[in-house]
């Protein structure tokens, strides 16, 4: 088996997690917000309040491979 040198250095899922103090997401992954439109009134959908647009880091691992980005119902850019 060979090895690759790329392979050591991508950090783990667990120290990403860390490093970027990511939270588990109710639809699967993990993220973080990072940003969110506090200068204009959240808007009403089906499932509540909402604001304009977000941006969040978000994280599937082999734990949490699925995530579920059909269910935005606002603008949200992920990383």
């Amino acid at each position: 088996m060979t090895t690759n040198t790329f392979d050591k250095h991508i950090p783990s899922a667990e120290a990403v997690i860390a490093a970027l103090n990511l939270e588990p997401h109710m639809e699967g992954g993990f993220y973080r917000r990072t940003f969110q439109t506090d200068h204009h009134t959240k808007f009403e959908t089906a499932g509540g309040r909402r604001y304009l647009m977000t941006s969040i880091y978000y994280l599937l691992t082999k734990d949490s491979p699925i995530g579920h980005f059909h269910l935005n119902q606002s603008e949200i850019v992920h990383y």
